[in-house]
């Protein structure tokens, strides 16, 4: 029994054990095995994400659907700058997150986990690569991703890229590069991937310094690629780097200014020295060698000589001269009467009368007198002188006086010819010398006071000490930015140093020109080349007749609408920039002497306000309409408002229109445009700066206008005309236009260009045009971007882009069909082509009327164009009437008779501004004034009041008195 009750026992407590310890073992295993279990959750999650993913379909829902990828660039070196294959290597990060909806899973189903790594290329891929390369790698390194559990992909792969990059060398070894990275997407255009700029600056955190080159600046812009059909977004980055010099400045400068000393004292050994030649062509070998170092440096194909290539071959040629003139005095030095005949009478007088005086040096006619007086002396010793106590007849016979005097007479002969040969050896050698002195002091003189200082001056950039200045651009898009671009080309070659301010959305100003730097603005909204199209349209169809009084009206809001929208962009954009403390503390440290802007948009003028800057206009137009108004007294009765379409000579009902239209005009800008900049002015400068004011308080107003072109008006001092200035000779044109316009024979060729917003009208008209071209004998050289015309004649070639320019330069061009673009039209002007004018909008038609009115142009407007022969018959008239071409090339003369190059007038009046901080005393009073001062309201209205007073006075009198005399009457 007791064995069977401890049986017992022990059983039931085992049984009682037993879940303990399989709980123990779970436990156990649970705790053990943990890692590999999430091993193999990742794992289950890496087959559940991609058992079926194809990593070539864009990971979007629908197809409309854009897929938005953040771009950051982190440099780590900047292995090399090749200036002669103009190419730069650097080691990069590309920092790219985007979002794979296929790529999404929850965490609580897997173990939590949020973050996986997965080898690139098994994942779709954004396919950004970078367009600008030079060695063909347009792939980065396969690399991990780190994908999130919410679809978020973040893939930062290393690169190493030589890109390229147009090298400036004017400045070298001093010189300062723009080099830019541009990268996009290989395949996807906009409307599948958008690529987002997410970092303005360069992430330089792990930068390891170049020893050659120091990176300035590096920020990034976006930008738009445009195809035919797509277009394609861009991220830029644009790295400033600047040389270290003192490595040339040890080896290559400082030895070039030795050399030049060397040149120089070649004249100061003397003229017997056969070390001359000899250390002149040492002095030239050296030079050469030097030289060849920097075409070793340089690439072949650079448009430009650095001015130390300029200093070097300049001072070859002075050391060669050099050689030619030590060789001519060496071989005067050397002449002899044996030689040369005797010097010549003018010789004698410039080289050893005048010019030794004029150099400071002993004179030479004087140096023989010693010689004379010994003569006499020796003569006087041998007491053969007459006055010689010992000579009597009674010492000497006949004979021996005879025999004596015939000796003396051989001797002085003798003697007199030494003399001669001597004198005339001792001459040329005086004339060596001079010549030596004369050129030792034009070399000093020349040398010193300018190739020399030009070589200083080189010396001097590498402390950034500079002749030149620093403008600060605002400008504006379309036509507008090209006229900007050019005045920026030629400050940039004056030696000025410019910043171009633009939004990240720009669709004209590039991030990557070697004239200008770029400081863009980030902005969430921006109008783009196509804002304006469907408003060409509409004003198309009105002007054929195929639209109502409804549409018209909807036009003219819409017009309004966009006006409106252009300038609350401009607004946010200035609003973006002063709430950016740091862009604005970069501005202000940047000590810009001035800002350069186009008042069309008012941002720049208020920059200028902000920075405490002068300021200039590149102007034609301002918010409220044309520039003179703003500034200038401009009366409407014969001053013409654009879009009246009148002339300065207008009857009664003109000038009705005419006042109509200047209502109109001062409404928009009073209600739709001037309270936005008025709000910001409000929020950044307090309530008591006006930007009417700003906008009137210019130093300078640069005017594209000249009054060959259009009509007389009143002026002001600060008004400077710059019409044509972007005209300029025709260059040579590429090989297959040129090949068709010599095709064209004696008829010459016609040149059509509807401008920068007018790609290409109705495509009934675009036919009835090519027709009419087809008829024609002249070449004709269309820009056209539509489709093209079925009735196109074989006489016809379709371009996207011309040069225009240098197509009208071209003496076989004979008529030019435009729009009436200002810049065209002067163009026009410029090279004596007669004009057809089709206007469109804007100021278009006015610019035509004024070409019209001087018998150079003929208008058509798009309803006239399009009907009957109208087209063809004003091509032909303007063709076959000679007065045409005949007014043509009479404005030409009077736009080139200038004192001044409008070009060069315009960078004067920059540089006048920039030298004395301002034009302050060219500016007048009048728009501090209120109006009803500017006006003399205020007078007139007291001279009216004097004038009553005086009259009404005596009037009062004599009634009182009349009163008065009543009052005495009644009471009697």
């Amino acid at each position: 029994m007791m064995l069977r009750a401890g049986g017992a026992a022990t059983s039931l407590a085992l049984l009682l054990l037993l879940p303990l310890l399989c709980c123990c073992h779970l436990c156990h295993s649970l705790r053990i095995p943990k890692l590999s279990s999430y091993a193999k959750a990742e794992d289950k999650l890496f087959k559940y994400l991609f058992g079926n993913y194809q990593k070539w379909v864009r990971p979007v829902e629908y197809l409309n659907q854009t897929i938005c990828v953040k771009f950051g660039l982190a440099i780590s070196q900047l292995v090399d700058v090749d200036e002669k294959n103009q190419q730069m290597t650097t080691n990069v990060w590309m920092k790219q997150e985007w979002n794979d909806m296929k790529l999404r899973w929850n965490p609580h189903d897997y173990l939590g986990i949020t973050t996986i790594r997965v080898p690139s290329d098994r994942i779709w891929l954004p396919d950004v690569v970078l367009y600008d390369n030079a060695d063909g790698r347009f792939e980065g390194t396969v690399t991990k991703a780190v994908v999130k559990y919410d679809g978020t992909i973040s893939w930062t792969p290393p690169a190493n890229y030589k890109s390229a990059c147009t090298i400036d060398v004017t400045f070298f070894p001093f010189d300062l590069q723009n080099c830019s990275m541009k990268f996009g997407s290989w395949t996807y255009d906009g409307s599948q991937v958008d690529i987002i700029l997410e970092e303005f600056h360069v992430d330089k955190q792990d930068y390891f310094d170049n020893g050659e080159w120091e990176i300035v600046k590096a920020t990034g812009s976006r930008g738009l690629r445009t195809d035919s059909s797509s277009t394609y977004p861009t991220i830029t980055y644009s790295f400033i780097i600047r040389r270290l010099p003192l490595f040339y400045t040890l080896f290559l400068i400082i030895p070039c200014i030795g050399l030049s000393f060397l040149t120089i004292l070649v004249f100061y050994l003397p003229s017997n020295g056969g070390e001359k030649i000899s250390l002149c062509t040492s002095v030239l070998v050296s030079l050469t060698v030097f030289l060849l170092v920097i075409e070793e440096i340089i690439p072949s194909s650079s448009k430009v000589i650095p001015l130390i290539g300029e200093y070097l071959v300049f001072t070859m040629i002075f050391v060669t001269l050099s050689i030619i003139i030590t060789v001519f005095a060496i071989n005067i030095h050397h002449r002899s009467s044996s030689t040369h005949h005797g010097m010549a009478p003018w010789v004698k007088k410039i080289f050893l009368h005048r010019l030794p005086k004029l150099l400071c040096m002993r004179s030479h006619v004087d140096r023989y007198a010693a010689a004379g007086l010994a003569r006499t002396g020796g003569a006087v010793g041998l007491g053969l002188r007459k006055d010689s106590p010992e000579f009597t007849p009674l010492h000497y016979t006949r004979h021996n006086l005879q025999a004596a005097l015939d000796s003396i007479r051989y001797i002085t002969m003798h003697v007199v010819k030494e003399n001669e040969v001597r004198e005339v050896v001792q001459d040329w050698k005086f004339v060596a010398q001079v010549l030596d002195r004369m050129f030792l002091l034009e070399m000093l003189l020349h040398r010193n006071s300018k190739e020399f200082i030009f070589l200083l001056t080189i010396l001097f950039l590498s402390w950034r000490i500079c002749h030149g200045g620093k403008i600060l651009i605002v400008p504006l898009e379309g036509s507008h930015w090209v006229n900007m671009d050019i005045m920026i080309k030629a400050l940039h070659a004056r030696g000025h140093s410019v910043d171009v301010v633009r939004t990240n959305k720009s669709w004209y100003i590039r991030d990557d020109s070697p004239h200008y730097n770029t400081i863009t603005v980030p902005v969430s909204e921006a109008f783009n080349h196509d804002f304006i199209n469907p408003i060409l349209k509409k004003i198309i169809d009105i002007e054929r007749g195929e639209s109502s009084v409804l549409n018209f009206a909807s036009l003219q809001l819409e017009m309004f609408t966009a006006m409106f929208n252009m300038h609350r962009i401009i607004c946010k954009m200035a609003t973006n920039m002063f709430k950016d403390y740091d862009l604005m503390k970069n501005l202000k440290e940047s000590k810009y002497d001035m800002v350069f802007t186009d008042p069309a948009w008012g941002a720049g003028i208020m920059l200028s306000h902000a920075l405490k800057l002068p300021l200039v206009y590149n102007v034609r137009w301002i918010t409220s309409g044309e520039g003179h108004m703003a500034i200038a007294p401009s009366p409407l009765s014969y001053i013409p408002l654009i879009g009246t379409g009148l002339t300065d000579k207008m009857n009664f009902i003109q000038r009705v229109k005419n006042l109509i239209f200047y209502v109109i005009w001062q409404a928009q800008d009073i209600f739709l445009i001037h309270p936005q900049y008025q709000a910001v002015c409000d929020e950044f400068f307090g309530q008591q700066v006006r930007y009417s004011d700003l906008l009137q308080g210019a130093d300078l107003w640069l005017m594209r206008v000249d009054f060959v072109f259009e009509f007389p008006r009143p002026t002001m001092p600060n008004v400077i005309y710059i019409g044509g200035f972007q005209c300029k000779p025709g260059k040579p044109l590429p090989q297959h236009l040129e090949e068709f316009v010599q095709s064209s024979g004696e008829h010459g060729v016609i040149i059509m260009s509807l401008g920068t917003f007018v790609s290409e009208l109705p495509a009934d008209i675009t036919n009835k045009i090519a027709a009419a071209f087809a008829t024609l004998p002249q070449k004709v050289i269309w820009r056209h971007k539509g489709d093209r015309p079925a009735a196109l004649g074989n006489n016809t070639l379709v371009v996207d882009w011309m040069p225009q320019n240098d197509l009208l330069g071209h003496p076989k061009t004979k008529l030019f069909v435009a729009h009436g673009g200002t810049n065209g039209l002067q163009e026009a002007i410029y090279h004596r082509v007669p004009v057809v004018g089709i206007p469109v909008f804007f100021d278009q038609y006015d610019n035509l009327l004024r070409l019209k009115e001087r018998g150079a142009a003929k208008i058509l407007t798009i309803n006239t164009a399009a009907k009957d022969n109208n087209f063809l018959n004003a091509i032909q008239e303007v063709l076959n009437e000679p007065s045409y071409r005949t007014n043509m090339q009479r404005l030409s003369m009077l736009h080139r008779d200038q004192p001044m190059k409008p070009m060069d007038n315009a960078l004067f009046w920059i540089e006048f501004v920039m030298r004395h901080k301002g034009a302050a005393h060219l500016r007048t009073e009048s728009y501090r004034l209120p109006w009803y001062s500017f006006y003399s309201v205020d007078v007139v209205l007291t001279f009216l009041a004097t004038v009553v007073v005086i009259f009404f006075l005596p009037f009062v009198f004599l009634r009182f008195v009349c009163i008065a005399n009543n009052k005495k009457t009644n009471k009697k």
